[in-house]
C-alpha cells in the first residue's frame, strides 16, 4: 500500500511539472508550420501501438496537415520492402505546394533500441533531418525504473546524426490489471517522464490521458483499442501543435 501511495504522489508532482515545462515551448515543427515553410519533417520511432493507418501517428499526421493546411506524405517502415519503406501515401492535401513529410518507423515488437540494433544506423531510417523526432517504447522491454536511462542512449544516437534535433517522448499508458506486466509498464511511463524534465523533451503523456477515460485497452490488456487510440492521437496531436 505504501508504494502504491509513494508512486501516486510522485506521478502527481512529475505531470505537474512535465505539464508546466511544456505549456509554455512550443515544437519546432509547429513553429515551422506556423510560419508557412515549404518542407517539413516529422520522424517516429515506435511499436505496434502506432503502425496501423487507425492509429496515433498516422491520425496525428493528418491532423496536423488539416491544422496547418499542409499536403501530408506519410512513409511507413516495412522490414522486407526495397530500402525498408513502403511507397509514401498522400494521405492530406493541403491548398499549396507546402509539405509535411512523416517518416514513421514504428515497427511491431519493437523495443527502444531497434533504432541502433542489428546494423541499423540513424542515417538511413531517417534519411533527413527531422524538425521533431518522437519515441513511442515500453510496451517491449522488461525494465522499470532505470528505463528513462536507457531510452536516452536511442534518443542519444539521433542526436548525434542529427544535432540539434527537437525531441519529444511518449509516456506510453501501462497494461491492464491482470497483466504481469502492468506494475512494471507503469514505472517505465514514470520512468519516461522523469526523462522529460530532466532532458527538456517535449512529453505525449498518454499515461496520464487516459486516466479521463475508461475501457481504452483492447481484450489483450496490451494495446488501445480505438477509443484509446483517438483519446492517444488528441494528445499527441496537442502537444505536437501547441493547442
Amino acid at each position: 500500500m505504501k508504494f502504491y501511495i509513494s508512486a501516486a504522489m510522485m506521478l502527481f508532482a512529475v505531470v505537474f511539472a512535465a505539464t508546466a515545462d511544456a505549456a509554455y515551448r512550443q515544437t519546432v515543427l509547429a513553429s515551422k508550420l506556423a510560419r508557412g515553410e515549404e518542407h517539413v519533417v516529422l520522424a517516429v520511432g515506435g511499436d505496434s501501438t502506432g503502425n496501423e493507418d487507425w492509429e496515433w501517428v498516422y491520425q496525428t499526421a493528418k491532423n496536423l496537415g488539416d491544422k496547418f493546411d499542409y499536403n501530408v506524405d506519410y512513409y511507413l517502415y516495412e522490414t522486407g520492402k526495397p530500402g525498408n519503406w513502403a511507397k509514401p501515401k498522400r494521405i492530406f492535401s493541403g491548398s499549396s505546394t507546402r509539405t509535411l513529410v512523416v517518416y514513421n518507423c514504428s515497427v511491431s515488437g519493437a523495443p527502444h533500441q531497434y533504432l541502433t540494433s542489428e546494423g541499423r544506423s540513424i542515417g538511413t531510417l531517417f534519411p533527413e533531418k527531422p524538425d521533431l523526432f518522437i519515441t513511442s517504447y515500453g510496451y517491449n522491454s522488461q525494465a522499470k525504473s532505470n528505463y528513462g536511462k536507457m531510452l536516452l542512449e536511442t534518443i542519444d544516437a539521433v542526436r548525434t546524426t542529427y544535432p540539434g534535433v527537437d525531441v519529444a517522448v511518449t509516456a506510453q499508458p501501462p497494461k491492464a490489471a491482470g497483466d504481469p506486466d502492468s506494475l512494471p509498464s507503469f514505472e517505465r511511463g514514470l520512468s519516461i517522464r522523469l526523462l522529460a524534465i530532466e532532458q527538456r523533451f517535449h512529453l505525449i503523456d498518454v499515461v496520464n490521458a487516459f486516466r479521463s477515460g475508461s475501457n481504452l485497452i483492447s481484450e489483450d490488456k496490451i494495446h488501445p483499442n480505438k477509443a484509446g487510440q483517438v483519446k492517444w492521437t488528441e494528445e499527441a496531436t496537442r502537444v505536437i501543435a501547441g493547442s
